[in-house]
């Protein structure tokens, strides 16, 4: 296992992280690269300096190599976020202290008990009028709909900046041969046909 340091040579600020593989950083910043142009809700400051500086700027190195023992992983990912300074935001990228995340995949048994736990939740009528009546509330609040206006004009970490032929190359190879269900497409042209009548009923 491995810490490891990730450095934009644009802003010259720092990542620490944890790997399980030391000798695939390389193909593991790509995926950070990629992940960070999919979940563009997701709050991290790392993906956000992705989406706004270009992949060629980007470089991962191994700090500490060899490391056996998780505990000691956390340890040593905690010692550099705190001696490195990355948390503060003119130095890094970090937002937790190191050590807190989930580094593995979940077991089965996991998955299973946390599905059951989301249906019994969503079973209950309490539970979803409770999550409508606050659903409701967000959208009554001026100042949401204002910040979703704002947000729904654009991604505001790639405002002015041009995609490179190999961004567009590799977004048009990801959106090439994708296939609905027709369940899917169902629901989509039912939707569409809902949305269509409401405008024409306003």
């Amino acid at each position: 296992m491995v810490i490891y340091v990730v450095v934009c040579s644009e802003t010259m600020k720092l990542y620490i992280g944890q790997h399980k593989h030391e000798n695939r950083l390389k193909q593991y910043l790509a995926s950070k690269f990629w992940d960070a142009h999919q979940a563009t809700t997701q709050r991290s400051h790392l993906y956000n300096a992705m989406r706004k500086h270009p992949r060629e700027t980007w470089s991962i190195w191994p700090l500490v190599v060899g490391i056996e023992t998780r505990a000691e992983l956390n340890a040593l990912e905690q010692h550099f976020i705190r001696v490195l300074k990355t948390q503060h935001p003119e130095v890094g990228y970090n937002i937790c202290r190191g050590g807190e995340g989930f580094a593995g995949p979940h077991t089965e048994e996991w998955r299973k008990e946390t599905l059951q736990r989301v249906k019994a939740y969503w079973s209950s009528p309490e539970a979803r009028l409770k999550r409508a009546a606050q659903m409701k509330a967000r959208w009554e609040d001026p100042e949401f709909r204002q910040m979703m206006t704002e947000r729904s004009k654009g991604n505001k970490y790639n405002l002015g900046r041009v995609q490179s032929e190999e961004e567009k190359r590799q977004r048009s190879l990801a959106g090439k041969g994708r296939q609905f269900s027709p369940e899917h497409r169902a629901k989509l042209r039912a939707a569409w046909i809902q949305r269509r009548q409401k405008v024409k009923a306003e």
